[in-house]
């Protein structure tokens, strides 16, 4: 049965039965013009220790250097304090070794924002930096790649958000500021060690487990063996009733024979949304041969020709089940690495956007580098329209689309679409393609224009009241028109 409120979006074929004349269309968010949101100008960020000089970002009121590594892993909106939580992961150099840690070291830092572009970085006093405490680091160590989830299912108020650490390692807050101190957790695995990832996607109601993912390394695939290198990243799943006891590390994603030569998968951001899930894939598009780095600097140990250097880019995929992931048919990148911009070489997505009534606000870290450097990342914004991952579009010659049957919850029916300069209507028919009474093409009201949430309406119904219950399908009539999603409410 249909669930009421639940968007049937169309990133896939799941809930289409048959189409004429229409076309899947994949769609990118815009990055903000503002890019980057933050650069490490402040004592509170950790200072990466390579420095561009030569590279520098004209900011309003002067000239900042690109000399510090900032990169969001987790963006969240706490709806009731009215305010954006980012958390993302800083390195050092230089700032901590008196505190007996070697250079390089990530840590997890916090900022905040009342309307997720200006941020502001609170002084937490949790670490001793430097003989000081006034800096906004939340955790060293542990502290790669934390996500972060508020979980408004677990009556616990005091474990409303939880974070989750590589190596693995749990933590609890109330308010996203104050936080218990790690535990660690056992990933059990047969197929390769993690090394560095980790994504809690969040509370499945479905199965009634949390669900995270890894990244383990393992043997190359048979496929794959074309290619140097004896170990290849992947993404793996795993599942925990409690946060604490946790299911073997499974493999979900894997590169395969259509991917770029020495592909390897660096991340996944893995959501919920509309009772499916979407991810967020990170590539690593590896070199087919030795290449020179682009700057002279670079980490310490890696030499200037390495196989290892090469363009992160990101990549929508879905599930329904968390664990088999289809990918789009033309792999195309989801966040765009822009020529000669500052996310040109390396885009690093945070787990999840931030869903707003129109719109949905994509972060991650964006560096102009390859990746294998001593990694200089800002904060970067990408804003996609609400539901508007895919559309299915028609031209100038009228397409339609069937849905497959299902049990009518009632209500009204809603459409995010785009039919400004074309047209687009609702029949609702049974399985012998018949049109209920009342409810035929040519009683619909025509809608012609874009719309994020547009009601559908008959000449006699303004909704499907007299029909809930009984078996129907839904079809759409589009001419040059886009169709993001449908519901009902």
């Amino acid at each position: 049965m249909a669930k009421k409120s639940v968007r049937r979006l169309f990133v896939d074929d799941a809930h289409i039965e048959k189409e004429f004349l229409v076309e899947r269309k994949c769609h990118q968010p815009r990055n903000y013009i503002g890019n980057p949101l933050m650069v490490g100008d402040r004592f509170h960020d950790a200072r990466s220790g390579v420095r561009y000089e030569e590279d520098e970002v004209p900011r309003e009121g002067g000239v900042e250097k690109l000399s510090y590594s900032l990169t969001p892993t987790s963006v969240v909106r706490d709806e009731e304090a009215g305010i954006f939580r980012m958390y993302y992961q800083t390195r050092s150099e230089h700032l901590f070794d008196d505190m007996g840690y070697g250079g390089g070291t990530p840590v997890v830092a916090y900022a905040e924002s009342h309307n997720g572009i200006h941020w502001h970085l609170p002084p937490l006093n949790r670490v001793l930096l430097k003989n000081k405490q006034e800096n906004n680091i939340l955790f060293y160590p542990p502290g790669s790649l934390a996500t972060v989830v508020i979980d408004r299912q677990d009556r616990d108020a005091s474990r409303r958000y939880k974070m989750l650490f590589y190596p693995p390692s749990i933590s609890f807050s109330s308010d996203g500021i104050g936080w218990t101190e790690p535990q660690k957790i056992e990933i059990p695995t047969h197929i390769g060690q993690g090394d560095g990832l980790t994504c809690l996607a969040g509370w499945d109601a479905r199965i009634g487990k949390y669900v995270a993912y890894f990244r383990p390394q393992v043997a190359r695939p048979e496929q794959l063996k074309d290619v140097e290198g004896k170990t290849i990243r992947l993404i793996g799943r795993s599942e925990s009733a409690d946060l604490k006891d946790w299911s073997e590390l499974k493999a979900v994603l894997v590169p395969d024979e259509n991917d770029p030569p020495g592909t390897e998968f660096q991340n996944i951001g893995a959501f919920f949304y509309e009772g499916m899930y979407l991810g967020l894939l990170c590539f690593h598009e590896g070199f087919e041969e030795e290449r020179p780095m682009r700057f002279p600097q670079r980490a310490p140990n890696v030499p200037v020709h390495a196989p290892m250097l090469g363009r992160c880019y990101v990549e929508l995929v879905s599930s329904w089940d968390g664990i088999h992931w289809n990918r789009l048919e033309d792999r195309s990148p989801f966040i765009q690495n822009e020529p000669g911009s500052l996310g040109s070489g390396v885009i690093w997505p945070a787990n999840a956007p931030v869903v707003l009534d129109t719109e949905l606000w994509f972060y991650f870290g964006m560096g102009f580098h390859s990746h294998g450097f001593q990694l200089v990342k800002m904060p970067g914004l990408a804003k996609l329209r609400r539901d508007g991952f895919v559309s299915l579009a028609a031209g100038d010659k009228e397409g339609w689309i069937v849905t497959k049957r299902f049990t009518c919850p009632g209500g009204r029916l809603f459409v995010n679409a785009d039919a400004c300069g074309g047209q687009l209507s609702v029949s609702v028919v049974d399985a012998d393609d018949y049109h209920f009474p009342y409810y035929a093409k040519v009683r619909c009201a025509t809608l012609d224009q874009d719309s994020l949430a547009n009601a559908v309406t008959w000449v006699e119904r303004s909704d499907l009241t007299s029909l809930e219950g009984k078996e129907i399908r839904l079809k759409f009539y589009l001419r040059n028109a886009d169709l993001y999603s449908f519901w009902f409410k």
